[in-house]
């Protein structure tokens, strides 16, 4: 029984370690892609404290193909602006450079000037 046990919670670790692993993975490589395209955003870091949130659209080699504002302001035109340059960033990046073997045909991503580091 105590064998069972020890097991059991041997798999669970394990699971739980490969998760774990797999999820940081995914951030750092969301954060160089991220960092890929805030190299070529030309916006003041001292400007307004806004989430650009955008869904990215790409082709298997990292082209960029769309790229869709999720929360646009149409009204608001430092936030239109600031999402506007962002965009322009996005699209210039292309092609990203995706990990190795890597593809997501589509990536959700959130830039805010205050966050970039130039």
């Amino acid at each position: 029984m105590k064998n069972r046990k020890s097991i059991q919670f041997a798999r669970i670790f394990f699971v739980l370690l490969v998760f774990f692993y797999s999820l940081a993975h995914a951030q750092s490589w969301e954060d160089d892609i991220r960092r890929q395209i805030e190299s070529n955003w030309n916006v003041d870091p001292k400007g307004n404290n806004v989430d650009v949130e955008v869904r990215v659209f790409l082709e298997r080699d990292g082209t960029v193909t769309q790229v869709e504002i999720l929360n646009n302001r149409p009204e608001d035109k430092s936030f239109r602006m600031i999402a506007e340059s962002a965009v322009r960033a996005i699209k210039s990046s292309s092609p990203l450079k995706l990990p190795n073997g890597q593809y997501w045909p589509s990536l959700l991503l959130k830039f805010n000037p205050k966050e970039v580091i130039q």
